[in-house]
């Protein structure tokens, strides 16, 4: 498994770092092609336990606010499209899930529930990926905390393979320790705060670094991937 992600990391990292040097719209394409794939995966996921979310409606919702966000930058306030998005995803989702009810699906209003939450989830929080990358100096901030996202991502790994003893959340993610949770963090906080030189953009990365792999515990990450491996797949 390493050296598959060392392999994807050579390949794609130059890529990543080019068009984060260009911004603009080839930057807002990538991350929203990244968080749709994230969007329907999430949806596979919960699919496998037997629920029928509309991946579609996630995937179009997560593109809707990135669209938002960025026209937002462009006028001087990033936020100021994201109610609109909200109520028209509200508006859509709610219609189908009508139809999806009159047709049989006796779960439509969890299935809904689901949508909108997986469009926000990944959505708005993966949204502030892009926003990173419009503030003064973005490319330095976005070039410093996705480096940071990596690395806390393999030095949990590594650590955690090597050292990891102890579990602390064995129902959601039963390989994970707490020696490679907090030596994943210590890895990232390391590699990052080397490039800082003031003491406020320190603070900020390390305050990044420490809740940066929170999502790795995430209950709904878990609860898909426990039926997923009970119907037997990866």
């Amino acid at each position: 498994m390493f050296r598959d992600r060392l392999l994807v990391s050579i390949v794609l990292t130059p890529v990543a770092f080019w068009l984060i040097f260009l911004g603009g719209i080839p930057y807002l394409f990538a991350i929203s092609m990244l968080l749709g794939i994230a969007g329907w995966e999430l949806s596979n996921l919960f699919q496998a336990g037997g629920f029928r979310p509309a991946g579609f409606l996630v995937v179009s919702g997560i593109i809707a606010i990135l669209i938002g966000r960025y026209a937002g930058a462009l006028a001087g306030h990033a936020f100021t499209n994201d109610s609109l998005v909200l109520v028209l995803m509200i508006f859509v989702t709610t219609g189908y899930f009508v139809v999806a009810y009159e047709r049989g699906n006796t779960r439509a209003g969890t299935d809904m529930a689901l949508t909108l939450g997986g469009t926000l989830y990944i959505g708005f929080l993966g949204g502030y990926v892009y926003l990173l990358r419009t503030l003064p100096d973005g490319a330095w901030w976005t070039l410093i905390t996705l480096p940071a996202i990596w690395l806390v991502d393999s030095g949990a790994y590594l650590i955690g393979r090597q050292f990891g003893r102890h579990t602390f959340s064995p129902r959601i993610s039963p390989k994970k320790t707490w020696e490679g949770y907090f030596g994943g963090k210590c890895v990232a906080l390391s590699g990052a705060a080397s490039h800082c030189r003031r003491a406020d953009r320190a603070f900020s990365l390390a305050s990044c670094a420490y809740w940066i792999n929170a999502g790795d515990i995430d209950p709904a990450w878990g609860f898909g991937q426990k039926y997923i491996q009970k119907a037997g797949g990866t």
